[in-house]
């Protein structure tokens, strides 16, 4: 084989090198294309006034992309509407706003309806004001191929990124924000990141995203990454960073629970409530398991045995499920959120239709250190040993379908565990209780727990997908592979 080698004087390699750095940064800018959608067919009009009206709003709508990442604009019966990612510079913003604006128009300029999304931005425009309503049709879905070693844990984990992101973002001034956790051995990262159109309300972009939100029970689960994008709103979760690292994450509420009251007699007569953005969801968990251990497991022992079966399960869930979304509202929902204590099955009233209310809040008196360590330490140990079943109530054993019950009993020792950030919201507890789509993970050890859990349940299946698929309305769907 003969290698012949081109020598270059120094002038000459020079110019080469730049010429081929200055195309590499030139490619490396380009913003990474992802899918437009034009309207249907019949939306597609042959006015040229109107391709003329359209091509000078896009044009002006682009020169403001140096200055803001969000711009809305009409003219002549028009709107048009961009938003660029939170977390990109400005030049960014303009290359991505600049290529969407040229794109959309080449592939859509005769159609009255169109929308475009890229990685760092999106552009859509249309004959009818959408300014200020919040759609999430259509929807594009875009997942990697690969599924990740551990499903159970990183749907868990993937999940609870997004609904903590759900419940901070939509009152932000940018309605932008990105959140990141790791595997509970730290050899797995993950990123998220949810993005709202801002010329909607909070509500309506709380709403938007928990529609993505439950998208991705049916299209994404146990892939190592994807994304979801509607009109009004955008999520999507990694294994690795996307998002700059200028991008300020979700902060992390330290709930501040009040001390007892030294000395006197430590406030009997006061009930105090405490303002703060969100708590932990350790009092559902207290709640859940000391209904199963108190009422369930002891009940049998302690309580007329014919009463006893009259709180079958069908109605032992809707008080459990009841309690768990009235939390919910306490936690995520209200506009004030209350900091309340351990909650116990004295503080669940029932009405003449067995619909649960909470009462007490548990802010006038609390268990005892010891006693609830002891309650909680109890469940592990049963569940640990594979005699979860125990914590049902022998009244209603042979009429309660085991499997659901002792996968409330796993959802609970989920909201026990040593560490806070593992511990799921109350909008997931409420998910997870109301749907298997949810794989739940392997809690690791609850409090003063050495014993290594054991999960007795069997792993739910789930529909999996491959590639990407473009949700056109709510009624047909249109399959696109783009690739792994």
């Amino acid at each position: 084989m003969k290698i012949t080698f081109l020598l270059l004087n120094p002038t000459s390699f020079l110019s080469v090198l730049i010429t081929i750095i200055t195309l590499i940064s030139s490619i490396a800018s380009q913003p990474a294309y992802t899918y437009p959608f034009c309207s249907d067919p019949q939306n597609i009009t042959e006015n040229a006034s109107y391709t003329s009206n359209l091509s000078a709003l896009l044009s002006s709508l682009s020169s403001k992309a140096s200055l803001n990442s969000f711009y809305t604009d009409s003219s002549n019966g028009i709107y048009s509407l961009y938003l660029c990612r939170g977390d990109v510079s400005s030049n960014t913003c303009q290359t991505c706003i600049n290529n969407a604006t040229r794109e959309i128009q080449r592939r859509c300029a005769s159609n009255e309806t169109a929308i475009i999304w890229y990685d760092e931005c999106m552009l859509r425009y249309s004959n009818k004001n959408f300014h200020g309503v919040y759609q999430t049709y259509p929807r594009l879905f875009m997942w990697n191929n690969e599924n990740t070693t551990s499903p159970d844990e990183q749907n868990f984990g993937a999940l609870s990124l997004i609904y903590t992101l759900i419940e901070y973002v939509p009152y932000t001034d940018m309605m932008f924000g990105t959140n990141q956790s790791a595997s509970h051995d730290g050899s797995q990262k993950r990123y998220a990141l949810t993005q709202c159109s801002r010329d909607i309300n909070s509500s309506d972009c709380s709403s938007c995203l928990g529609i993505l939100r439950d998208d991705v029970t049916q299209c994404c689960q146990a892939k190592r990454g994807w994304r979801i994008f509607a009109p009004s709103c955008s999520i999507r979760y990694e294994e690795s960073q996307f998002y700059q690292l200028s991008s300020t994450p979700v902060p992390v509420p330290s709930p501040q629970v009040p001390e007892p009251v030294p000395g006197g007699n430590g406030g009997k007569n006061t009930t105090m409530i405490v303002i703060a953005t969100v708590v932990s969801s350790l009092a559902v968990a207290v709640a859940l398991l000391l209904f199963w251990y108190f009422s369930c497991w002891k009940g049998a022992r302690r309580t007329d045995p014919e009463k006893s079966r009259e709180l079958d399960w069908p109605k032992r869930a809707n008080i459990i499920s009841g309690t768990a979304r009235g939390l919910q509202y306490l936690h995520e929902d209200s506009r004030l959120k209350i900091v309340h204590r351990d909650m116990k099955a004295s503080n669940i009233l029932l009405d003449d239709q067995m619909h649960p209310k909470i009462s007490d809040f548990g802010t006038a008196r609390i268990f005892g250190g010891n006693q609830l360590e002891a309650n909680t330490n109890k469940a592990w140990q049963l569940w640990n040993e594979g005699t979860g079943k125990e914590l049902i109530d022998r009244n209603i054993i042979d009429s309660c379908p085991v499997s659901e019950a002792l996968r409330w009993i796993h959802i609970a020792l989920l909201c026990v565990q040593d560490d806070p950030a593992r511990r799921p919201t109350m909008s997931l507890v409420v998910l997870m209780l109301g749907s298997n789509a949810v794989n739940l993970p392997q809690p690791s050890a609850g409090p003063k727990s050495l014993v290594k859990f054991t999960s007795i349940l069997s792993r739910q299946s789930s529909a999996s997908l491959s590639g990407s698929s473009f949700l056109a309305s709510d009624h047909s769907t249109a399959s696109v592979l783009l690739g792994s």
